[in-house]
């Protein structure tokens, strides 16, 4: 059930991910920074419009879209695809900003919040699936995004770097606080636009 209503904004969020890849190298060839965060500042808006619109249609058509893929009605199945649809839609906004760290080198900065992410989903996943059954499951995933996207992205980014014990700068993290960037690039776009819908 939890993968009938996750597949298909699952799939739409891979087809986000490798378009933004296709796009990506133009957008941070400059190596001025701030026409780096430019680029992806566009590029969030024009998505976050884009996945709002989207998502909010998925949420929409849900219980069609169970019924093709299950071959019958499934309100548990359709609650899962909009929980993981509007959780994804805000994930979504980060994928550029954490693009952009790791073609500076800064790849490091995430270590830390890669293994918050996964110790988050797995207890969240394990408690709340125990709970609620597969709606547990779609309900991790959103509790999981609020706390390492909303929370916690905004905490590991907020201190830059030191400068290197041999006097070299080392590169940027971001020119702006990178929390209230994403949410001004993306969040807030994906938001008006899906309740627009």
């Amino acid at each position: 059930v939890f993968r009938i209503g996750s597949v298909v904004p699952v799939s739409f969020v891979g087809f986000l991910y490798t378009s933004f890849g296709v796009l990506f190298p133009r957008l941070v060839r400059s190596p001025n920074p701030a026409a780096q965060e430019e680029g992806i500042g566009w590029v969030g808006r024009v998505v976050g419009w884009s996945t709002g619109i989207c998502f909010a249609a998925l949420a929409l058509l849900g219980p069609d879209v169970v019924r093709v893929l299950l071959g019958r009605d499934s309100p548990t199945a359709y609650h899962i695809l909009w929980i993981v649809s509007a959780a994804l839609a805000v994930d979504v906004s980060y994928h550029g900003v954490v693009q952009v760290l790791f073609a500076r080198g800064l790849q490091g900065r995430l270590a830390k919040y890669t293994w918050i992410e996964l110790a988050t989903n797995l207890v969240a996943t394990a408690v709340f699936v125990a709970l609620l059954g597969p709606i547990g499951s779609a309900l991790a995933l959103a509790l999981t995004i609020l706390v390492t996207d909303i929370v916690g992205f905004p905490i590991i980014m907020r201190t830059r770097p030191a400068r290197h014990r041999h006097g070299k700068p080392r590169l940027v993290m971001w020119g702006s606080p990178a929390g209230r960037f994403v949410v001004l690039h993306g969040v807030v776009q994906t938001a008006i636009s899906a309740a627009l819908m």
